[in-house]
């Protein structure tokens, strides 16, 4: 028995001598480790000097001529507060539901760590909470974790507490929550309490009430977990959560809390990705262009800046408002210009042939992925007519869904999608004031304001310009006749509606968009005339040296025929278009202002001020009438509907005196097209998106400056009159004049006559020489103002004369 107690005391001393020297050496391997640590052998831990110098990667912001915010650009979607415009309840919140202790520790919760030691270790309570501080949550934030295989999580942690004691030494507390609450992640690219309360909720975190506050410091327990939108009972639970401990910590009393933990979660959620926000278009052609600028200026710290993480603010000459209600236009109208195609081809393929849709099926991705891929056409196929999930096309983004369709099919949606295009600008500084690309950047990001297409009838006034320079009179009379040209290889043009007769002046052929007098003009006039007064006006795309550009042939953008109606309304003084005012960095210094063109007169006031009138006209009594009859638009107006060939195209170009804009709607592909003109034309597509957009702006008082008024021509009305009858069913004489008169042969000669000798002109030896078609030629041709004065006066010689013929 004394030998078992001896061994059983000897083993006890061989126990306490080996515990004793584990814990030795436990303490000094932890000490080592934590020494490594410390002395960066698992990666340098961040210094007094990183930690006083942090910068966060912000957002840039593309700010709109009022001072809104139109979109971001950025790496992480994240624009910091300032402490003072950070609500008090929502740091009682996050306190109560994060680190009570905070204003107590330095960095470190030493009582915290003891308590998930016990409680989640020792006791296996998963409640225990954890023991990491808001400094070690920053600490996190700011430099995010790494890999070290099984020591990942010691080593992690460790690093984090040298941090957070680092940065309790450098900043103060406020500061501290202030950096805390701007690096927070809230799930997806959302950083920081200043999107996440704008994502959610539509406004800044100033504006938000408790239960709002509550329920995104909720959310930083699990951004995915506790999102609101897609886990809306589970978010409220983890909100009332909140509110309880705010209640456990003296925050709210607990009548508050029972009324709040009943309200419902109230979003107005804004999604904040990258297509979010206004002018989404504009923002991507901008872009590349403010990745130079800024990408060459020079910080103060030597290196260069950077549109995504330095926090730029960009100012534009977009007009929010504008903006805003263009695109409300587009979203009213179009879903009804889509319905009408959908029902014309309800029975056909707008394509026409599959051979012409698997030619588009080559162009895809997925078909040049299969065919690299070493895919058969069989199986190519295949792969096109297999059902899938896919995400479809929604005007309200909220309402998209998902549906189970072929690629194949998906593409014949897609080839039918008609899209939208619109331009507004200042017609006095050529600063655009709204931009619309298409229908939605994240499924067709093809800009069409820059997209080269068929103009159509918006050409004309281009035509009539060039006229009236070269002296050509627009109360002229030209017959409404098809003419057959032999020169241009029996050219024969018509009208889209095949109506044919009578006598129109300029102003009237305009206003009813007739293409044949359109084309008579602009041979009187001459093609490389028409063509000089294009590029004048500020037309840089090809114009053919062709009579059908009359008609509208020449492939324009939306962009440079906005600019050429923009000098119209200017006085013949062309604006150079522009968008960039400056670039100031996120503290308010400017770093950039944008140069500056000069403006040029291109035409001379007179043929604009005969040309306004003409364009008053079509809006008044012509193509646009629908503006005045189903919009109700008062203001002053000009402007002019095109159609193209099959329909591929409609446009309206329209204008009050302090803002020009210019609307294109079609298919991405011009082969796919309406079938009817009733359908397709201008005045049924483009025109309503313009009419929509214009009466949102006169409902809006703040906007009204762009509308008031008339157009001022500075020329006197005597001078450039257009106030001659548009048309005329027997020609262009005179509509008080006697028929017998006016019809009889040997008058006409008589008259042509007796003018071409008053003028010193070419005289025939006799009267019977002088070809009938020449004297009504000139009759029709002439000023009728001055040829009724002229007429009176021969024809009082005349009836001297000739009294028997009278």
């Amino acid at each position: 028995m004394a030998l078992m107690g001896k061994t059983v005391l000897k083993d006890k001393e061989e126990f306490k001598k080996w515990a004793i020297r584990s814990v030795i050496w436990g303490v000094s391997g932890l000490i080592i480790f934590l020494s490594l640590i410390y002395l960066g052998i698992f990666g340098p831990i961040p210094n007094y000097a990183e930690l006083k110098g942090i910068k966060q990667a912000n957002s840039s912001e593309l700010m709109s001529i009022d001072g809104k915010v139109l979109g971001r650009y950025y790496v992480e979607n994240r624009v910091d507060v300032q402490f003072s415009e950070i609500p008090p309840y929502l740091i009682n919140a996050l306190l109560a539901t994060e680190d009570t202790r905070f204003f107590e520790h330095k960095g470190i919760d030493i009582r915290a760590l003891f308590r998930v030691f016990f409680k989640s270790i020792l006791l296996m309570n998963e409640s225990s909470g954890g023991g990491s501080t808001l400094s070690q949550q920053l600490a996190k934030n700011l430099f995010p974790r790494k890999s070290y295989w099984l020591a990942s999580m010691p080593v992690n942690k460790f690093r984090e507490m040298i941090t957070a004691q680092r940065l309790e030494k450098i900043y103060t507390k406020e500061e501290l929550l202030n950096l805390y609450l701007n690096t927070v992640p809230f799930g997806g690219t959302i950083y920081g309490i200043n999107v996440a309360s704008q994502t959610f909720y539509g406004k800044k975190p100033a504006r938000l009430n408790i239960a709002e506050a509550a329920l995104l410091v909720g959310m930083l327990k699990g951004p995915s977990l506790y999102n609101p939108v897609n886990h809306p009972e589970r978010a409220l639970k983890r909100r009332n959560t909140v509110l309880s401990q705010m209640v456990k910590y003296n925050y709210l009393t607990e009548t508050a809390y029972q009324k709040l933990s009943r309200t419902s979660l109230n979003l107005k959620y804004n999604p904040q990705g990258r297509n979010a926000g206004l002018a989404s278009y504009f923002r991507e052609y901008i872009r590349p262009e403010l990745e130079q600028i800024v990408g060459n200026i020079k910080k103060k710290d030597g290196n260069y800046y950077s549109l995504y993480t330095d926090g730029l603010r960009i100012y534009t000459t977009v007009d929010y408002y504008l903006q805003l209600f263009s695109e409300q236009a587009v979203k009213e109208q179009m879903p009804q210009i889509q319905a009408g195609f959908f029902r014309e081809w309800r029975n056909g393929k707008p394509w026409g042939n599959d051979a012409f849709l698997w030619s588009i099926v080559k162009q895809t991705d997925r078909y040049k992925q299969l065919f690299n891929a070493g895919a058969t056409r069989e199986e190519i196929e295949e792969n096109f007519n297999k059902p899938v999930p896919m995400q479809m096309f929604a005007w309200n983004e909220l309402q998209a869904v998902q549906k189970v369709i072929s690629p194949l099919d998906s593409l014949k949606i897609s080839l039918q999608m008609l899209q939208a295009a619109l331009l507004s600008m200042d017609p006095k500084s050529g600063a655009i004031r709204a931009w619309i690309g298409g229908n939605h950047f994240g499924y067709n990001q093809y800009d069409h304001v820059h997209a080269n297409r068929q103009v159509g009838s918006i050409f004309k006034p281009i035509v009539y310009a060039a006229a009236i320079q070269e002296g050509l009179n627009p109360c002229t009379y030209y017959p409404n006749e098809q003419i057959i040209y032999p020169e241009y290889e029996d050219w024969k043009p018509g009208n889209s509606d095949n109506i044919y007769g009578g006598f129109y002046t300029m102003a009237g052929a305009l206003s009813k968009s007739i293409n044949t007098i359109a084309v008579q003009v602009l041979l009187a006039t001459g093609i490389e005339e028409v063509r000089e007064m294009g590029k004048a006006l500020g037309i840089t795309s090809n114009i053919p040296k062709a009579p059908s550009i009359a008609l509208g042939s020449a492939e324009i953008s939306l962009y440079e025929m906005t600019q050429v109606y923009a000098t119209f309304v200017n006085k013949g003084v062309k604006p150079p278009p522009h968008y960039l005012l400056r670039i100031e960095t996120k503290e308010g210094e400017l770093i950039y202002s944008a140069p500056r063109q000069a403006s040029k007169q291109v035409i001379d006031p007179f043929t604009v001020a005969t040309l306004i009138p003409m364009l008053k006209k079509t809006v008044n009594e012509g193509t646009g009438g629908r503006l005045r009859s189903v919009f109700g638009l008062k203001m002053a107006l000009v402007g002019k509907t095109g159609t193209t060939q099959n329909n591929s195209d409609g446009w309206f170009m329209g204008a009050s005196p302090n803002l020009v804009t210019g609307v294109w709607v079609g298919a991405s592909l011009p082969a796919i097209h309406f079938k009817s003109t009733a359908l397709g034309q201008g005045a049924a597509t483009a025109l309503p998106v313009f009419g929509s957009y214009y009466h949102r702006v006169a409902q809006s008082p703040g906007l009204r400056k762009y509308i008031q008024g008339d157009f001022y021509l500075e020329i006197d009305s005597s001078e450039t009159t257009v106030d001659c009858p548009p048309f005329l069913e027997t020609g262009g004489f005179s509509t008080d004049s006697d028929p017998d008169i006016v019809n009889n042969p040997a008058i006409f000669r008589a008259v042509y006559q007796a003018i071409l000798k008053e003028n010193g002109e070419i005289n025939f030896a006799n009267e019977t020489e002088i070809p009938i078609e020449l004297s009504r030629k000139f009759l029709f041709e002439s000023d009728s103002a001055y040829l009724r004065r002229m007429f009176d006066k021969n024809l009082k010689l005349l009836k001297i004369e000739r009294e028997e013929e009278f």
